[in-house]
Protein backbone atom coordinates (compact mmCIF):
# COMPACT_ATOMS: atom_id res chain seq x y z
CA UNK A 1 0.00 0.00 0.00
CA UNK A 2 1.74 3.13 -0.92
CA UNK A 3 1.73 6.56 1.46
CA UNK A 4 -0.86 8.02 -0.38
CA UNK A 5 -3.14 5.34 0.06
CA UNK A 6 -2.87 5.00 3.74
CA UNK A 7 -3.52 8.60 3.88
CA UNK A 8 -6.46 7.98 1.61
CA UNK A 9 -7.63 4.91 4.65
CA UNK A 10 -6.64 7.42 6.95
CA UNK A 11 -9.04 10.44 5.98
CA UNK A 12 -12.05 7.75 5.73
CA UNK A 13 -11.58 6.05 9.10
CA UNK A 14 -11.44 9.57 10.21
CA UNK A 15 -14.51 10.24 8.23
CA UNK A 16 -16.27 6.92 9.34
CA UNK A 17 -15.45 7.36 13.03
CA UNK A 18 -16.74 11.00 13.23
CA UNK A 19 -20.00 10.17 11.32
CA UNK A 20 -20.20 7.26 13.47
CA UNK A 21 -21.27 8.70 16.63
CA UNK A 22 -24.79 9.85 14.57
CA UNK A 23 -25.20 6.29 13.66
CA UNK A 24 -24.62 4.85 16.88
CA UNK A 25 -27.52 6.72 18.16
CA UNK A 26 -30.04 5.91 15.33
CA UNK A 27 -31.63 2.77 13.83
CA UNK A 28 -28.95 0.72 11.83
CA UNK A 29 -29.42 1.53 7.94
CA UNK A 30 -31.54 -0.43 5.34
CA UNK A 31 -29.93 -2.49 3.39
CA UNK A 32 -29.95 -0.27 0.45
CA UNK A 33 -28.33 1.99 2.80
CA UNK A 34 -24.93 0.10 3.90
CA UNK A 35 -21.58 0.55 2.75
CA UNK A 36 -21.07 -2.10 0.38
CA UNK A 37 -17.84 -4.06 -0.13
CA UNK A 38 -14.67 -5.31 1.51
CA UNK A 39 -14.71 -2.61 4.16
CA UNK A 40 -18.53 -3.09 4.75
CA UNK A 41 -17.29 -6.17 6.31
CA UNK A 42 -14.93 -4.62 8.61
CA UNK A 43 -17.46 -2.07 10.24
CA UNK A 44 -20.64 -3.44 11.49
CA UNK A 45 -23.70 -2.32 14.03
CA UNK A 46 -25.80 -3.95 16.25
CA UNK A 47 -28.36 -1.66 17.91
CA UNK A 48 -26.39 1.00 19.74
CA UNK A 49 -23.12 -1.39 19.55
CA UNK A 50 -20.83 -0.41 16.83
CA UNK A 51 -17.14 -1.97 15.70
CA UNK A 52 -14.77 -1.62 13.01
CA UNK A 53 -12.08 -4.37 12.74
CA UNK A 54 -8.51 -2.19 11.62
CA UNK A 55 -4.81 -4.03 9.95
CA UNK A 56 -1.77 -2.13 10.58
CA UNK A 57 1.66 -2.37 10.15
CA UNK A 58 2.60 -0.65 13.25
CA UNK A 59 0.11 -1.30 16.47
CA UNK A 60 2.62 0.90 18.35
CA UNK A 61 2.51 3.70 16.22
CA UNK A 62 -1.37 3.53 16.22
CA UNK A 63 -2.07 3.04 19.65
CA UNK A 64 0.53 5.88 20.37
CA UNK A 65 -1.94 7.96 17.80
CA UNK A 66 -5.10 6.87 19.35
CA UNK A 67 -3.89 8.30 22.93
CA UNK A 68 -2.93 11.23 21.42
CA UNK A 69 -6.14 12.12 20.21
CA UNK A 70 -7.95 11.08 23.06
CA UNK A 71 -5.46 13.35 25.82
CA UNK A 72 -5.99 15.92 23.27
CA UNK A 73 -9.86 15.64 23.74
CA UNK A 74 -12.72 15.69 21.12
CA UNK A 75 -12.59 16.74 18.08
CA UNK A 76 -9.40 15.39 17.60
CA UNK A 77 -9.38 12.90 15.07
CA UNK A 78 -6.34 10.17 15.40
CA UNK A 79 -4.11 9.47 12.64
CA UNK A 80 -4.28 5.76 11.98
CA UNK A 81 -1.64 3.97 9.52
CA UNK A 82 -4.48 1.14 7.91
CA UNK A 83 -3.47 -1.41 5.40
CA UNK A 84 -4.67 -4.42 3.59
CA UNK A 85 -1.43 -5.51 2.75
CA UNK A 86 1.48 -7.58 4.32
CA UNK A 87 4.79 -8.95 2.94
CA UNK A 88 6.66 -11.66 3.86
CA UNK A 89 8.82 -11.25 7.08
CA UNK A 90 6.43 -8.37 8.17
CA UNK A 91 4.07 -8.22 10.71
CA UNK A 92 0.38 -6.63 10.67
CA UNK A 93 -1.38 -6.28 14.01
CA UNK A 94 -5.42 -6.26 13.54
CA UNK A 95 -7.37 -4.00 16.36
CA UNK A 96 -10.96 -2.93 16.98
CA UNK A 97 -12.25 0.22 18.15
CA UNK A 98 -15.77 0.08 19.18
CA UNK A 99 -18.34 2.25 20.80
CA UNK A 100 -21.85 1.49 22.32
CA UNK A 101 -21.30 -0.99 25.04
CA UNK A 102 -23.68 -1.28 27.74
CA UNK A 103 -22.53 -1.09 31.22
CA UNK A 104 -22.87 -4.16 33.73
CA UNK A 105 -23.95 -3.47 37.53
CA UNK A 106 -20.44 -2.50 38.26
CA UNK A 107 -20.33 0.26 35.75
CA UNK A 108 -18.14 -1.48 33.14
CA UNK A 109 -18.35 -2.65 30.28
CA UNK A 110 -17.25 -6.66 29.25
CA UNK A 111 -16.74 -6.67 25.67
CA UNK A 112 -14.83 -9.99 23.91
CA UNK A 113 -13.35 -10.82 20.92
CA UNK A 114 -12.70 -13.82 18.76
CA UNK A 115 -10.02 -13.81 16.03
CA UNK A 116 -9.69 -16.17 13.13
CA UNK A 117 -7.79 -16.51 9.80
CA UNK A 118 -9.96 -17.23 6.37
CA UNK A 119 -7.54 -18.22 3.29
CA UNK A 120 -9.90 -17.91 0.27
CA UNK A 121 -12.34 -20.50 0.39
CA UNK A 122 -11.41 -21.99 2.87
CA UNK A 123 -12.79 -22.41 6.66
CA UNK A 124 -11.86 -19.94 8.96
CA UNK A 125 -9.42 -20.97 11.70
CA UNK A 126 -9.41 -19.83 14.90
CA UNK A 127 -6.39 -17.52 16.51
CA UNK A 128 -7.09 -17.10 19.49
CA UNK A 129 -9.81 -14.64 21.90
CA UNK A 130 -9.42 -11.88 24.57
CA UNK A 131 -11.27 -9.20 26.38
CA UNK A 132 -11.20 -5.58 24.05
CA UNK A 133 -12.73 -3.60 27.38
CA UNK A 134 -13.35 -4.25 30.40
CA UNK A 135 -14.07 -0.39 31.66
CA UNK A 136 -16.61 1.92 31.94
CA UNK A 137 -17.82 2.87 28.60
CA UNK A 138 -17.02 6.35 26.78
CA UNK A 139 -19.49 6.08 24.37
CA UNK A 140 -20.16 8.42 22.50
CA UNK A 141 -16.57 8.36 21.72
CA UNK A 142 -14.69 4.98 20.00
CA UNK A 143 -12.50 3.24 22.31
CA UNK A 144 -9.67 1.33 20.85
CA UNK A 145 -9.74 -2.40 22.51
CA UNK A 146 -6.90 -3.47 24.49
CA UNK A 147 -6.65 -6.99 22.82
CA UNK A 148 -4.98 -7.67 19.19
CA UNK A 149 -3.77 -10.00 16.83
CA UNK A 150 -0.16 -10.08 15.68
CA UNK A 151 0.21 -11.45 12.31
CA UNK A 152 3.61 -12.47 10.79
CA UNK A 153 4.14 -14.25 6.92
CA UNK A 154 6.68 -16.31 5.35
CA UNK A 155 7.89 -16.46 1.71
CA UNK A 156 5.64 -19.74 1.08
CA UNK A 157 2.97 -16.94 1.79
CA UNK A 158 3.01 -15.18 -1.09
CA UNK A 159 -0.18 -14.43 -3.48
CA UNK A 160 -2.08 -15.41 -0.44
CA UNK A 161 -5.69 -13.64 -0.37
CA UNK A 162 -6.92 -13.56 2.85
CA UNK A 163 -9.57 -12.43 5.43
CA UNK A 164 -8.52 -11.75 9.08
CA UNK A 165 -11.83 -11.87 11.11
CA UNK A 166 -13.44 -11.14 14.26
CA UNK A 167 -16.39 -11.38 16.22
CA UNK A 168 -16.97 -8.74 18.90
CA UNK A 169 -19.19 -9.16 21.49
CA UNK A 170 -20.75 -7.20 24.02
CA UNK A 171 -21.11 -10.01 26.68
CA UNK A 172 -23.53 -7.64 29.00
CA UNK A 173 -25.88 -6.41 26.43
CA UNK A 174 -25.40 -9.75 24.41
CA UNK A 175 -24.61 -8.07 21.19
CA UNK A 176 -22.16 -9.36 18.68
CA UNK A 177 -21.48 -7.98 14.78
CA UNK A 178 -18.66 -10.19 12.87
CA UNK A 179 -16.22 -8.12 11.21
CA UNK A 180 -13.86 -9.08 8.28
CA UNK A 181 -11.22 -7.40 6.20
CA UNK A 182 -9.10 -8.44 3.51
CA UNK A 183 -5.24 -8.73 3.83
CA UNK A 184 -3.08 -9.59 0.52
CA UNK A 185 0.75 -11.12 1.37
CA UNK A 186 2.85 -9.60 -1.81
Amino acid sequence: MTPSSIHAWTSRLAAALSLALPLAAAAAPGAEDAPQGPAAEALRQNGPFMAHLLLTPDEAALRRGWAEAVAAGAGVQPRLEITDTAAPGQSVSAVVVFTGCAPGAAGHCDVAVEYALQKRGGMPAALGSGVLWSQPPHTPRFMLGSTSLKLAFGAPDRGAQLRVLAKVTDRVARRSVELAAPLKVE
